[in-house]
């Protein structure tokens, strides 16, 4: 998980990423640091961040305004505000802010709000074992996996997974949103953007193959999705 601190008080900064760190102790976070709404807007473009803390009060763009700033460019992470005015806690709302931290920041607040991320986060997520680590990814980032076998290799937008598991287990796990459309592959529904005959096309231009008998029962499926979500 991808953490981003902003606050031009470098003690308080220093104070709170310690306390994130903390929290995130066993599980493992990279939590990167900014002085600024604009540093970290720039930093966001290259690497996008799962939860956002702001200051509100900092000097050229403030934390408002970088939150707002960042939902308009299609930020749909966790923003939370950690500030000592109270008073704007209804402002806050308006940019989809998680939660509302008045300073001095206590250790119960903050990890209240971050067990309650984490745990929301934890729902939407698919849990594997690779190579003796616990890794998590996103169900909305898998685009389909394919099974070899004994190994199933998990294919996302940024690289593939390898991993070993029972193929069952693993569909009680990532939900209604998959389907087997061949033996050896599950595509991901809401990756979908064409189904041929004997291939199903996903949005980013990958083919993959589908059963001739599985055809129908992917369409009825497709349509429950869509029907569910659009």
């Amino acid at each position: 998980m991808n953490i981003a601190l902003c606050d031009d008080e470098p003690m308080a900064l220093r104070e709170l990423e310690k306390k994130v760190e903390s929290f995130f102790a066993r599980e493992g976070a990279r939590v990167s640091c900014f002085g600024s709404g604009d540093e970290l807007i720039c930093e966001m473009e290259k690497k996008p961040a799962d939860i956002v803390f702001l200051d509100i009060q900092m000097p050229g763009r403030d934390g408002m305004e970088t939150a707002r700033l960042l939902r308009n460019r299609g930020f749909e992470g966790d923003i939370i505000f950690v500030t000592v005015l109270p008073e704007l806690v209804y402002e806050s709302f308006k940019v989809g802010a998680g939660d509302y931290i008045v300073k001095p920041v206590s250790d119960e607040q903050l990890f209240g709000t971050l067990g309650r991320i984490v745990k929301r986060r934890k729902r939407g997520c698919f849990m594997l074992k690779c190579g003796g680590e616990d890794i998590v990814v996103p169900l909305e980032e898998i685009l389909y996996f394919e099974v070899l076998d004994k190994v199933i290799i998990l294919h996302e937008r940024t690289g593939v997974i390898s991993f070993r598991g029972s193929i069952s287990e693993m569909l009680s796990k990532i939900g209604g949103d998959f389907f087997r459309c061949h033996r050896s592959y599950i595509v991901n529904l809401r990756h979908i953007e064409r189904v041929g005959k004997g291939e199903v096309t996903l949005k980013g231009g990958e083919k993959i193959p589908l059963s001739r008998l599985r055809r129908r029962q992917l369409m009825e499926a497709l349509a429950t999705y869509l029907g569910e979500n659009i």
